[in-house]
C-alpha cells in the first residue's frame, strides 16, 4: 500500500520527544528507524518505481556534473597555451637567435643590433641551396654564421665564374644597401653550415630608423668591392697555383679549423678553369706539404706556405673586411692560440662591447677548438688561448684544460 512508509516514519516533533526520553526512547527510535529500514525493501510495485527513479535521476546528475568537470579540466590549460603562444607567432614568427656568430653583426652598436635581432631567423644550408636568383626580386638577406657563400656572374651563353665570396664576416645582397632590389648575379652556397635571414623589407626599415647601422653595413659593401676587384686583378694576372691559394686562404679565414669541405666541380667554377687543371694545381701544392686534399675535403697543413705562394693577393681584401666588421668606439682584442713555445696569433682580431663579452667569446672559442681536429695541434689540452689587446699586450689567458672543466 502507499500509505505503508508513512505508518512507519517519525515526524520531526516525534524524533525529538523520543530524544528528551531517555535511555528508552533512545531504544525505542532506534527500533522504529530499524523497522522504518526493513519496510523498504518490501515496499509494493507503484513505491519500488518511484524509489528507483529517484536513486536513477541522482546518479544521472553526478555522472553529469563529472562529465562537467573533466570537460572544463581538460579544456583550460589549452585555453592558456593558446593565449601564451599567440603573440610568438603573430608578433615574432620564429626564435631570435641566442648566440649571434657573424662578425658583421657582433661588430653592431647594441641599438642597431636590437633593430635587427627580432627579425632574424636561423636558418640551416646545404651544400648548392641559392640564396640570390640573378635578376630577381630580393626577398631575404642572410647573415652567414659558418657557412661560405659564392658570388657567381653569369653570361647569356651559360658561362659562369666567382667573383666573391662572404662568410661570417659579410652578408648576402649588398645591392639592397645601394637602393636596389636585384641583382645580375648569382649567389649560392658552397661550404654547407647555418646563416641568419632577414626579410628585405624589415632591414629597409632598419637602416631607415639608424642611419649608424646604415653607415655601418655599407663599409662592409665597399670591403666587399675591393675584394671583387682583387678577384679580377688574380684571375687576369696570377698563375692557377697562386689563384688557389689565395681562394683557400680566404675560405680557411672564414671557417674554424683546418678542414675545408670542398670539391672539384666548385673549384674549377670558382677559378673558371676545367677540373683537370685544378686536380693538377691540388696535387702541385699538396706536394709542396701545403695542404692535403681529398675526395671532397682540403686540410691546410702549412699556412705560412700557402701565404708564400698566394704572394700579395690576399692582403688588401682581408685588411678592408677586418676594418668593416670593426668599429673605433669600442676595444679590439685579439685570440692567439699558444702552443708549448709556439703562438698562433690572430691578426684580424675582434671587436667586442666589453671584457665581459670578450671572455665569453674566448671560452666559446677554446670550447669550439676542443672539437675540432687539426694537425699542426695534435693536443688542444696542451694550449693555452692568449687574449691581446690593439697594443699587443695579454689582457686575459684561458688554459683549454679549463675550458673543458667549465663546459
Amino acid at each position: 500500500m502507499r500509505n505503508g512508509p508513512a505508518q512507519t516514519s517519525l515526524t520531526l516533533t516525534q524524533v525529538r520527544e523520543k530524544q528528551g526520553t531517555g535511555k528508552d526512547g533512545a531504544s525505542e527510535l532506534s527500533e522504529t528507524t530499524q523497522k522504518q529500514a526493513n519496510a523498504r525493501p518490501i515496499l509494493d510495485n507503484g513505491g519500488c518505481c518511484l524509489y528507483a527513479t529517484c536513486i536513477a535521476c541522482r546518479l544521472i546528475r553526478a555522472q553529469a556534473a563529472e562529465r562537467l568537470t573533466l570537460t572544463i579540466a581538460h579544456s583550460r590549460p589549452k585555453q592558456r597555451e593558446s593565449h601564451v603562444s599567440a603573440p610568438h607567432l603573430t608578433l615574432v614568427g620564429h626564435p631570435e637567435p641566442s648566440r649571434i656568430a657573424n662578425r658583421l653583426l657582433r661588430a653592431l652598436a647594441g641599438d642597431d643590433l636590437a633593430l635587427l635581432k627580432p627579425h632574424l631567423e636561423p636558418l640551416p644550408l646545404q651544400r648548392g641551396d641559392v640564396l640570390i636568383h640573378p635578376n630577381q626580386p630580393i626577398a631575404h638577406i642572410f647573415f652567414p654564421e659558418d657557412c661560405i657563400a659564392s658570388v657567381v656572374a653569369n653570361t647569356p651563353e651559360g658561362r659562369r665564374i666567382e667573383v666573391g665570396i662572404f662568410g661570417r664576416e659579410g652578408m648576402s645582397s649588398t645591392s639592397v644597401l645601394l637602393g636596389s632590389d636585384r641583382t645580375p648575379h648569382e649567389s649560392f652556397i658552397q661550404v654547407p653550415g647555418s646563416a641568419l635571414r632577414i626579410g628585405t623589407d624589415e632591414l629597409r626599415r632598419a637602416i631607415g630608423q639608424s642611419p649608424s647601422l646604415h653607415q655601418h653595413l655599407l663599409r662592409y659593401v665597399e670591403a666587399f668591392q675591393v675584394q671583387v676587384a682583387h678577384t679580377a686583378l688574380s684571375h687576369g694576372s696570377y698563375t692557377l697555383e697562386e689563384r688557389l691559394a689565395r681562394w683557400l686562404l680566404m675560405c680557411h679565414d672564414r671557417l674554424d679549423g683546418d678542414d675545408l669541405p670542398l670539391v672539384h666541380e666548385f673549384l674549377s667554377l670558382m677559378l673558371g678553369v676545367q677540373r683537370s687543371g685544378v686536380t693538377l694545381a691540388l696535387h702541385m701544392l699538396e706536394a709542396g706539404d701545403m695542404i692535403r686534399a681529398k675526395r671532397g675535403l682540403i686540410t691546410i697543413t702549412d699556412r705560412g706556405k700557402l701565404e708564400d705562394v698566394a704572394g700579395a693577393a690576399t692582403g688588401c681584401p682581408r685588411r678592408s673586411i677586418a676594418a668593416s666588421s670593426g668599429r673605433s668606439d669600442v676595444p679590439r682584442y685579439h685570440l692567439g692560440i699558444r702552443y708549448r713555445d709556439r703562438v698562433y696569433p690572430d691578426r684580424e682580431g675582434e671587436a667586442f662591447a666589453s671584457e665581459v663579452a670578450m671572455k665569453q667569446q674566448a671560452l666559446e672559442t677554446a670550447q669550439g677548438l676542443l672539437r675540432t681536429r687539426s694537425l699542426m695541434i695534435p693536443d688542444w689540452l696542451g694550449c693555452t688561448l692568449e687574449v691581446t689587446d690593439s697594443a699587443g699586450g695579454i689582457v686575459f689567458t684561458l688554459p683549454f684544460a679549463e675550458a673543458v672543466q667549465t663546459a
